[in-house]
């Protein structure tokens, strides 16, 4: 995470992280948070291993029994923002899915797996 966090502070330092392809062994991905900036985080690896986590920083709350999520009108809007985000970050992993160790996804609605 922390290297996202540095990459999202401006282009400049994304394009120098880009550059060591070991620091993109373990791509994570928050869904609520736009993945187009690192949606070519798969190509910056190339001959590499990789492990991917794809979650809802909400999920680990909620399956302790800490979160109690809203039922309103919101939750159908919140199920498709991470539909989306699930969806685009799962096809450009599609094409490296043969240099996947792992495959990790902790989201908030089980129907957003990838099917």
């Amino acid at each position: 995470m922390f290297l996202y966090q540095v990459a999202r502070v401006c282009t400049s330092c994304l394009e120098i992280l880009k550059r060591v392809p070991e620091y993109w062994t373990f791509p994570v991905f928050d869904v609520t948070l736009d993945p187009t900036p690192f949606l070519d985080v798969f190509k910056w690896s190339p001959g590499y291993f990789i492990s991917v986590c794809i979650f809802h920083p909400e999920f680990s709350s909620l399956n302790e029994g800490r979160v109690e999520l809203p039922r309103n009108i919101i939750a159908p809007q919140r199920k498709s923002a991470e539909q989306d985000c699930v969806s685009q970050i799962t096809d450009a992993l599609m094409p490296h899915v043969w240099r996947c160790l792992a495959i990790n996804y902790r989201l908030l609605y089980s129907s957003n797996l990838p099917q």
